[in-house]
């Protein structure tokens, strides 16, 4: 069977390289002839047009059509004047004949025909014949309601309006072919026709209303009219605080299936770190305005159809997604109170359709390239060997070579040959020379790796119904990573459903959700010297270096072991890492509209997470083996080899298991006052329980068949058949936690006309994990804040200007860290100490002024807009001071500890968000470009904690931050460079030294330079987005700039380590070698022995710290709409996409990509192409 399997894989790695460019010649063959194919079919294709327009004169609104459209005019100047009516419209690409259509819907005296490529725009015909408005004849109001494809709107709700534009009662409601019918004396009145899902009309009432058409609310109009909390809907007109709208279009730009990497470099304020988890401690995925918490839960809060969401952005599906909304001030998401600390990021999920029955699929495909093993430049073969020669001749394996066990290299076995007599000199330096011309990283890259492929399916039908809808979606993802037998899969399953009742008073929602993931890792990363192969000349697998000298794995036990050499080849996919995570969402509730302008809400989630953390030795693999053969034990009275841990399958199993419910009662006021004041309110209650458990297991000598597993003693010490003993842990712990929460909700909003807003919002949460007295258990959070819209008021006749609002915001947010407790907490240990007794660890001393971590945030903003729009800018000004922060503090020593955590931390960020969007180009040839620039420069204000001495602020600054610098400040030592003998030289107060150790050891803050922070505190892009007839391209830049990072270079201390295998050395071959050479080189000479400081100095020295500034190619979209609106198919596009495409420019002279710490590889360039159809 293993050469069965061996032959196959052999044959399929032939085969790759031919598969890849196949794939790639498919993808865009298949995209060209798309191309082709639409440039044969554009001239038949409608025109469309954009219009966003409030108040505006009919002339210059048909003027801007014809400047997109290309289409002549018409009209008779003189006619329009005397009845024109004005535009208010916002649509985004709409078909010409439909945006007429819905401004002549307005016209009571006005009507258009196309003829050819002429609108021609004059009086109907009824007026031109009589030349006069005569009054309409007392006949009863009738029409017509349907959507924008002509088809009934059933049910849709047509109101009277009162003279102040209130509704009556008096209203009706259309049948089942969408006709309406209004009493005669009605003529004369203004109607509202209202259906659920759609933009309302106001109308003037008249006999023949003819047929009304109305249009369903797109994702873009959302962005510019609505903005979700999670809680309520709010008019972005009166959003105070700071808050970005992500639309459907806009999230469907990338193609990823992650959704954090597809909203990316879209907004303000957003940022993914990049940063070496050894230098870097607690950070989170993404932050919103930065980091405003040192040890606490550092993720922004996610909020999913109005309920927070713990599963990760990673494991929800793009597609499902409608809208995001980013709320980064105090005023927009301290509504979440103690969680909010870090930002809120609200995601809305797909509706169903009110309109009609329609189906939506979508396939993309993603191919990339295999990792950069060479991005690395690590030292050569050749130049390890000469190491190791001289190691050897200066004793450094000496220890090693005498144990017999230990592991040492081929040439250092080859070595000990030569020297023994073994291995003629001649024969010995043969081989080693041909050693010297190896190189692994060829056949790593070629049996290891592989190119990553992609594939996204989705499909989503909805359903209207009387009164109603219906909604499912279901997708998989499918993802074969750049390792072997490393694979990501990741269905989903979205149900909606929505009822209305008694003219829309009472409406019931419901919704479920299925989440189910597979991640598969197969542990392929062997610890390998630079020249070792994994095939001979002949195809066959050889071993390699393991865990045991390869000279005593041959001899020892006399056959009566397992087979203990290493081949990572037919050892590849025997150890095994699968994650396996399955999560349910059942949410829903009821609103009720007590009176017009007050509802009665009650909601309810229930959320149920079942994980399985898997890692998988098979029964011959190699860890096995090397396992059961280390504990094998010589029975002298019998004169047999036994074996104390039995063969068979390794395994440690994580089951993690966690339920939860969230109950919410709210009431919702939103009331209008004649035309000039608007009140919006919120009242909610809050009751939250969440529980989560943990077992974990190891399992030895597990057989599959009868799943059973051997017995182990894990409470003496075994002996090991080369010498010695040891305690083998049984890896069992269980673990539980539990969260409930209380929260009380109150907000409101003032509007007066539209010029003058005010808000303000009060929160209050309880926690069982804070305070011990019940007065101390909960925390007031709060807000303020105010806008002036002066293009309503001080700047109303100021035609160019289209926009001009201030705003302004003050609040308190909070946050929490789950791993405090005001009580004592202690955590058993699943081992004996020294007295052979079990023992207990203290997790948290008592501390019951424990309080929650809170961030005060001040916003001031500024939205300003002109000649239509055209050009848009929103800048926000804030300052983030936290409080009450997690961290370090001293304590008296007689407590039997020496520091403990508590509130005693402060933080502040300061900094700003720019966005700028323009219409550079507009007609049937459009350019729109959107530039976003953020500052986010924090600082550690209070911190009681000092480190040891300076060099302890240069390796782990995050686990006690410097006071006055930033959380992720990057401090070296000045550097003098190196003296004629190749030592480097650096500075103890103020004065040139080599006493590396009182370098290292001062603690005075002089004798280290600080650059700056190592997350950029400058960021943003630059993204230009074109549109010809059904084309359209597109393309984002990335940008940051003041971040700093280390480079890695050559260390005295690793290379000269026994146990190296040559793995991060760097610039070996720029070292100091002769008298001369330290005035070209920084990179201090070799000694022997290793003096660590003498090292550290050099690697913790300013002359390795480059700027991490970049400036990188993030995607490119090109695309094409194939089919519009066809008897069948709404719509059909084909989009390629090309992420990750190129750095443009960086600011460190060594081609390093500061979003990959050195050792690593940069994310290979990957293709995609999307195909999608709607019908």
């Amino acid at each position: 069977m293993d050469n069965y399997h061996y032959a196959v894989r052999m044959m399929q790695l032939t085969n790759e390289n031919f598969k890849y460019w196949i794939m790639r010649i498919q993808l865009i063959t298949f995209f060209i002839i798309a191309v082709l194919s639409q440039l044969s079919a554009a001239s038949g294709y409608a025109q469309h047009v954009t219009i966003r327009v409030q108040k505006q004169s009919l002339e210059i609104v048909l003027k801007e059509i014809k400047k997109q459209s290309g289409y002549d005019l018409l009209y008779n100047p003189s006619v329009l004047s005397r009845n024109a009516e004005p535009v208010t419209m916002a649509t985004s690409d709409g078909e010409l004949k439909a945006v007429l259509d819905e401004i002549f819907q307005e016209q009571l005296h006005l009507e258009y025909v196309i003829n050819k490529d002429i609108i021609v725009v004059r009086l109907k015909e009824m007026l031109s014949k009589t030349k006069a408005l005569e009054p309409e004849q007392q006949q009863p109001i009738r029409g017509r309601v349907t959507n924008e494809k002509g088809e009934a709107l059933v049910g849709a709700s047509v109101y009277v309006l009162d003279a102040e534009g209130r509704r009556t009662t008096a209203q009706t409601k259309t049948d089942e072919e969408g006709y309406f019918e209004l009493p005669q004396e009605q003529v004369g009145t203004k109607l509202e026709v209202a259906y659920l899902g759609y933009t309302a009309q106001k109308l003037l009432a008249r006999s023949d209303m003819g047929l009304i058409s109305l249009k369903p609310f797109s994702a873009e109009v959302d962005e510019v009219e609505v903005v979700s909390t999670g809680y309520q809907k709010i008019s972005k007109e009166r959003i105070v605080g700071s808050v970005d709208v992500l639309d459907q279009k806009l999230i469907d730009r990338s193609v990823s299936s992650n959704i954090l990497s597809r909203i990316n470099g879209l907004t303000t304020g957003l940022q993914l770190p990049k940063i070496n988890s050894n230098e870097g401690g607690n950070q989170p995925e993404f932050t919103i305005r930065g980091k405003s918490t040192l040890f606490a839960n550092a993720e922004p809060l996610i909020i999913v159809d109005g309920f927070p969401y713990d599963g990760g952005l990673s494991s929800l599906n793009p597609a499902d997604i409608a809208s995001i909304s980013i709320l980064k001030d105090g005023a927009a998401a301290s509504i979440w109170g103690a969680r909010s600390g870090n930002g809120v990021v609200v995601i809305s999920t797909k509706q169903g359709s009110k309109d009609r029955l329609s189906l939506s699929a979508e396939v993309i495909q993603s191919i990339a390239d295999k990792p950069d093993l060479y991005y690395s430049k690590s030292i050569s073969s050749s130049d390890f060997i000469d190491v190791e020669k001289f190691l050897y001749e200066k004793g450094a394996y000496n220890a090693r070579l005498k144990t017999g066990y230990q592991p040492v290299s081929p040439v250092v076995e080859i070595l000990d040959k030569m020297s023994k007599g073994q291995l003629s000199d001649e024969v010995g330096n043969e081989i080693i020379d041909a050693y010297r011309l190896k190189d692994s990283r060829i056949q790593r890259l070629k049996y290891f790796y592989q190119i990553p492929l992609e594939q996204q399916y989705n499909l989503a039908i909805s359903r209207p119904f009387k009164d109603g809808s219906f909604y499912i979606s279901g997708g998989l993802n499918r993802q074969d990573q750049a390792t072997k037998y490393s694979k990501n899969e990741r269905k989903t399953l979205l149900m909606k459903y929505d009822q209305r009742f008694l003219n829309d008073r009472l409406n019931f929602f419901f919704q479920t959700n299925l989440t189910d993931t597979r991640t598969q890792s197969a542990q392929n990363s062997p610890s390998m010297y630079p020249y070792e192969e994994l095939v001979s000349a002949d195809g066959s697998p050889v071993p390699v270096t393991g865990s045991m000298r390869n000279s005593y794995v041959d001899t020892v036990g006399n056959g009566n072991l397992l087979d203990w050499h290493y081949n990572p080849l037919t050892d590849l996919g025997k150890g095994m890492s699968t994650s396996l995570l399955f999560n349910l969402r059942l949410n829903g509730g009821i609103d009720a509209k007590i009176f017009p302008f007050l509802t009665a809400s009650v909601k309810y989630q229930y959320t149920k997470s079942m994980g399985d953390d898997l890692m998988r030795y098979a029964d011959d693999s190699y860890y096995v083996r090397n396992l059961v053969n280390t504990y094998t034990r010589y029975d002298n009275a019998t004169g047999k080899y036994v074996q104390q841990i039995p063969v068979g399958e390794n395994l440690t199993i994580n089951h993690l298991r966690g339920t939860s419910y969230l109950w919410r009662g709210q009431l919702a006021l939103d009331k209008r006052i004649n035309k000039d004041h608007h009140i919006t309110a919120l009242m909610a209650m809050e009751l939250s329980d969440a529980k989560s458990e943990v077992d974990k297991k190891q399992l030895f000598g597990y057989d599959s068949s009868t799943a059973t597993s051997a017995t182990i003693d894990h409470i003496n010490a075994l002996p090991r058949i080369y010498g010695g003993s040891q305690v083998i842990n049984d890896g069992n712990y269980q673990g539980w936690h539990v969260d409930r929460y209380r929260s009380y909700l109150l907000n409101a909003a003032y509007s007066y006309k539209s010029i003058y807003d005010v808000y303000g919002s009060i929160r209050r949460d309880e926690s069982n994990l804070f305070g011990v007295a019940t007065n101390q258990k909960g925390v007031p959070l709060w807000s303020v804040g105010g806008a002036y819209n002066a293009k309503q008021g001080l700047f109303n006749t100021v035609k160019w200007l289209s926009e001009l609002r201030v705003r302004s915001s003050y609040g308190v947010q909070g946050n929490v860290d789950k791993t405090m407790s005001a009580w004592l907490t202690a955590r058993y240990e699943n081992f004996k100490n020294s007295y052979q007794n079990i023992f207990a660890t203290i997790v948290n001393p008592p501390n019951p002024s424990l309080r929650w971590e809170k961030t005060k945030v001040i916003n001031i903003g500024l939205d300003f807009g002109v000649l239509d729009q055209r050009v848009v800018m929103h800048i926000d000004r804030y300052w983030k001071n936290g409080k009450d922060l997690i961290g370090n503090g001293e304590i008296a020593p007689q407590t039997g500890l020496t520091q403990f955590r508590g509130n005693v931390a402060d933080t502040q960020i300061e900094g700003f968000d720019l966005s700028v969007t323009s219409k550079n180009l507009v007609g049937r040839f459009q350019w729109q470009s959107v530039f976003n620039f953020s500052k986010a420069k924090d600082k550690v204000v209070r911190y009681l904690i000092k480190q040891a001495n300076n060099f302890s602020y240069m390796a782990t600054n995050y686990l006690n931050p410097y006071e006055g610098f930033p959380q992720t400040a990057l401090f070296s030592f000045p550097y003098a460079g190196l003296d004629n003998e190749g030592n480097p030289i650096g500075y103890l107060d103020g004065v040139e030294s080599k006493d590396y150790s009182a370098i290292l050891n001062s603690k005075d803050m002089w004798n280290m330079k600080y650059h700056g922070p190592r997350i950029p505190p400058f960021f943003g892009s630059f993204r230009n987005n074109f549109s010809y007839g059904r084309f359209y391209a597109s393309f984002n830049t990335m940008f940051q700039f003041g971040g700093y990072f280390r480079r890695l270079s050559l260390s005295n201390t690793a290379l000269y380590s026994a146990t190296t295998t040559g793995a991060s050395i760097y610039d070996y071959d720029k070292r100091w070698q002769q008298p001369g050479d330290e005035a070209l080189t920084n990179v201090p000479g070799l000694i022997y022995p290793a003096n660590s400081a003498r090292s550290n100095l050099f690697a913790y020295s300013d002359v390795l710290v480059e700027k991490s500034d970049v400036i990188r190619l993030q995607d490119i979209q090109i695309g094409a709409r194939i089919l519009d609106h066809t008897k069948w198919i709404k719509s059909l596009d084909m989009t390629f996409v090309v992420d990750n495409a190129a750095i443009l420019w960086r600011a460190n002279p060594f081609g390093l990509d500061p979003a990959v710490f050195q050792s690593s590889f940069p994310t290979p360039r990957q293709f995609s192409l999307r195909i999608r159809t709607t019908f």
